[in-house]
């Protein structure tokens, strides 16, 4: 036997549920929405810069800049180790 049930919960609900998951869960969901939305942020990024023009070789200049700043200042990034 299965049941369909549907709640109407508002946003501050949805997180006050999530703050009771354990934190492993946490970061299921978080991955989850990362996922779910990540397509959606880099179509609207590309719609942006549709029209500013920019080669590979600036793209990698700037990549070299921030990576050196992040050397200098002993910045690091967190490694992301998605399954």
């Amino acid at each position: 036997m299965s049941v369909n049930l549907k709640i109407d919960l508002d946003f501050n609900q949805v997180k006050n549920i999530i703050d009771q998951l354990p934190f492993d869960e946490q970061e299921k969901l978080a991955e989850y929405l990362d996922d779910k939305t990540l397509f959606a942020q880099w179509s609207r990024v590309k719609e942006e810069l549709k029209d500013i023009p920019v080669t590979f070789e600036e793209i990698t200049e700037e990549v070299e800049a921030v990576r050196e700043k992040m050397y200098r200042e002993g910045s690091r990034v967190r490694k992301c180790n998605r399954k």
